[in-house]
């Protein structure tokens, strides 16, 4: 009777864990999953889209205002010229930066966007539900806080990717003086902290579900490196020049917004 009575025990207790291990993951992939709908949900909202074409409305403007000051610059360049120092402008640079601009002002905005579906689109068929599922035992209930603690980093994480990519796409327009008046690194600035940006996403989703099969595979030191790898990655990429903060985005934009201020005031005085 006590074997047999030992035996009922030990098959509730084996069922009431495995059932806390399905109802945890169960748990974790459906807050997961709301809030990547909800990131990319932000960028179907009309209220977002008005102010993503803000953005490129005011690069429109300041490219005419850049384009007027450039042709004043090199109408009063020509006044001083001779016919050999005339034949001498690059004018072909000056057209293909125009052109640049032209480009820059219309896809950079929608290609940041586009960007961040295809990344999500790319972790999304990341599916470690067979992973999670094959593990036998659910962790110790207290491990719950740790875990629980994780899924928030993450939910957080994501949700500042978002952020970052509506802020890059709507600051677009403050690089468009630079790319007129040639300083195409200015674009090239731009385009890095998009891929930093997307890519500290895509390496954040990575090391959260590696963090998380490893927590339910009883390696808690492990779990808890990646999870702590999730955190820094920005920090990381940053020693390598590739910032993809919110604050570097803003200070970026702040910088670049002074060649905008100025031509624009460089035009007014004129």
């Amino acid at each position: 009777m006590q074997e047999l009575i030992e035996s009922a025990v030990e098959f509730f207790l084996e069922s009431f864990f495995v059932q806390i291990k399905s109802g945890m993951i169960r748990l974790i992939m459906t807050l997961i999953e709301l809030v990547s709908k909800g990131m990319l949900g932000l960028f179907e909202e009309p209220l977002t889209k008005d102010f993503i074409q803000t953005g490129m409305m005011l690069g429109r403007i300041l490219f005419v205002c850049t384009i007027v000051i450039l042709m004043l610059d090199i109408v009063e360049e020509i006044g001083s010229m001779k016919n050999e120092q005339f034949k001498a402008v690059e004018w072909n640079t000056i057209i293909i930066n125009l052109i640049k601009a032209v480009v820059f002002v219309e896809a950079a905005p929608r290609g940041a966007i586009i960007c961040l579906y295809l990344v999500v689109d790319s972790v999304n068929s990341f599916d470690p539900a067979p992973y999670l599922n094959n593990i036998p035992n659910a962790p110790e209930i207290f491990g719950l806080i740790v875990i629980i603690i994780a899924v928030g980093g993450f939910c957080i994480v994501t949700m500042m990717r978002s952020c970052s990519i509506l802020i890059q796409a709507f600051t677009a327009f403050l690089y468009v003086p630079d790319i007129v008046r040639g300083h195409t690194t200015s674009m090239g600035n731009w385009i890095r902290q998009t891929i930093a940006i997307l890519l500290t996403f895509f390496l954040q989703y990575v090391l959260f579900f590696q963090g998380l099969v490893a927590y339910f595979n009883f390696q808690y030191i492990i779990a808890i490196t990646l999870w702590i790898g999730m955190m820094n990655v920005s920090k990381f990429l940053d020693k390598y020049g590739m910032s993809s903060g919110v604050t570097s985005v803003l200070s970026t934009g702040a910088s670049v917004a002074q060649g905008a201020v100025k031509a624009v005031t460089t035009l007014a005085g004129g």
